[in-house]
């Protein structure tokens, strides 16, 4: 009898787990924890129960793990004085701290209060007196405590006399010069029309970029009546008298936002008088900084009332001060302010006043001996005359002098005698 072939659709492939096989394990290992978990709860309960030391049975490797305490660290507490110790420590570097604050703050406002007291000449004198000999001449005498009264081969050290040259160390100032601000950069016409042309044209483009970003509102049509049929064309032909009062409305309104703009802008009278001078002036009125220009006129013949009124008047109102003496010899002229006054005033002087009457202007002599010649203009460092500018008769010597000006009374002397 022949043996069968098993049946490939009930016998398993060799070497192959079947779902039977993976079930099975599945249930033995529950199987085993659950035996597990059981034992560990007899032994729970064999502890808590009273006399179970005797009969317990020893514990497995597994119980001991379970069983084990974990260690914990034990920290030990600092003793009390330790903490003492350190907050006095604590306290004393802060009250040193605020000590030294305290004294450092008295010394700076102590020095504060002396150096505002005491004026420039003060603070100079404090420093130290020279000494009896010098220290570059103290190296070559022989007696280093005074100098001798003459100078011999015996008071010298000739042999430090050698051919180099020593350059002494230089001290620095105890006034601090002024610090002279530049001067501002004057434009052209065309440049300052150049530029406000560009300032405006950034402010627009800024505008349509808000615009387009949505952050503010576009302006509205400026809606007037030649152009009201273009702008309103449907509404203009439905009411025309409604429209037309509208527009009207609305011109007005945006006049007087025009005039209320101009008003604004207005310069008061106090800083209008102020543009003015600067414009005349060149400068900021009561600037230091200012440079003082003179002009020394020198005058052959005694002016006549008419000519002195001209000259007192254009000085006050170009703001020049200075004098004018009406001598016996000659007349002499002073004026001190800024170079466009003063070049307004050499307009006046030497082209528009006519000095010579009428029987002397067919003068043949009137090209080489003019009757008012400017005999010196430069910069000085302050002012000579001071209040309002007066034609005088008298001394014109005498008058420079009492100013401590003579110099330019021997200028205009000089000039008449070159003449």
């Amino acid at each position: 009898m022949q043996p069968t072939a098993p049946d490939s659709r009930t016998a398993p492939a060799a070497g192959k787990k079947t779902a039977g096989d993976v079930l099975a394990r599945a249930k033995e290992a529950l199987a085993k924890k659950a035996n597990l978990k059981r034992k560990l709860d007899e032994l729970k309960s064999q502890k808590a129960a009273p006399g179970a030391d005797s009969e317990a049975p020893k514990p497995t490797p597994s119980t001991q793990a379970a069983q084990r305490k974990r260690a914990a660290f034990e920290l030990i507490q600092a003793p009390e004085g330790a903490s003492y110790a350190r907050r006095r420590r604590t306290r004393a570097l802060q009250f040193l701290d605020e000590e030294g604050k305290r004294e450092r703050e008295e010394a700076r406002r102590q020095e504060e209060a002396a150096t505002a007291s005491a004026p420039a000449a003060q603070v100079a004198s404090r420093r130290e007196p020279p000494p009896d000999v010098e220290w570059w001449d103290a190296k070559i005498l022989v007696n280093k405590q005074s100098y001798p009264e003459k100078v011999l081969d015996e008071t010298i050290l000739m042999d430090k006399l050698t051919h180099y040259v020593e350059h002494p160390e230089e001290l620095e100032s105890v006034v601090k010069e002024a610090v002279i601000a530049p001067a501002p950069l004057k434009l052209t016409r065309k440049e300052v029309k150049k530029l406000r042309t560009q300032r405006r044209l950034a402010r627009e483009e800024e505008k349509q970029q808000l615009i387009q970003q949505g952050l503010i509102e576009p302006p509205k049509p400026k809606v007037k009546l030649s152009n009201l049929m273009r702008v309103l064309s449907a509404d203009a032909t439905a009411d025309p008298t409604a429209i037309e009062k509208k527009v009207a409305k609305e011109m007005a309104k945006r006049h007087a936002a025009h005039e209320d703009r101009n008003l604004a802008r207005m310069l008061s009278p106090a800083e209008r008088r102020q543009k003015k001078m600067k414009k005349l002036l060149d400068a900021v009125p009561g600037d230091s900084l200012q440079e003082v220009k003179v002009a020394v006129y020198r005058i052959n013949h005694a002016p006549t009332s008419q000519n002195r009124f001209k000259i007192e008047v254009n000085a006050f109102e170009n703001h020049l001060t200075g004098t004018c003496v009406v001598g016996r010899d000659m007349t002499i002229v002073v004026v001190e302010g800024g170079p466009k006054t003063l070049r307004r005033y050499e307009h006046l002087m030497l082209r528009r006043i006519k000095w010579r009457d009428e029987d002397d202007e067919n003068d043949e002599n009137d090209e080489d001996d003019p009757p008012c010649k400017l005999v010196w203009t430069g910069v000085v460092a302050e002012k000579a005359f001071s209040g309002k500018f007066r034609c005088v008769d008298g001394d014109p010597k005498a008058a420079m002098q009492d100013k401590g000006v003579a110099h330019y009374f021997e200028l205009c002397g000089s000039v008449s005698s070159a003449s």
